[in-house]
């Protein structure tokens, strides 16, 4: 909590391994384990995950798909849920999937 407090103020760089995007293509669908699929909304991604707007919130833990990346339900927050790719998307599957560049 000290280091999210002073980080700011501290010019201190985000304890991330990979950098924030906003896609271009901030609009597509999340898929459920079920084949249910939901329209939502890309907040912000990066190439290990994504933040999502969403009707649905799935439970911390539920597998789901976002575009066509596998993940887990990392975090649930009002209107939406943070989710953790499979495996770390390339910058060409970023760019090619949602049109973010990292």
């Amino acid at each position: 909590l000290t280091w999210l407090a002073n980080r700011s103020a501290l010019g201190l760089p985000e304890d991330r391994r990979f950098e924030r995007v906003t896609p271009e293509n901030k609009f597509t669908q999340v898929t459920l384990g079920d084949g249910r699929t939901f329209p939502c909304r890309i907040l912000d991604m990066s190439r290990s995950g994504a933040a999502v707007r969403s009707t649905i919130v799935p439970n911390v833990g539920t597998p789901v798909t976002l575009g066509g990346s596998r993940g887990l339900v990392v975090r649930a927050f009002q209107d939406g849920f943070a989710m953790e790719f499979s495996h770390a998307l390339t910058e060409d599957e970023l760019r090619q999937q949602f049109g973010a560049v990292a």
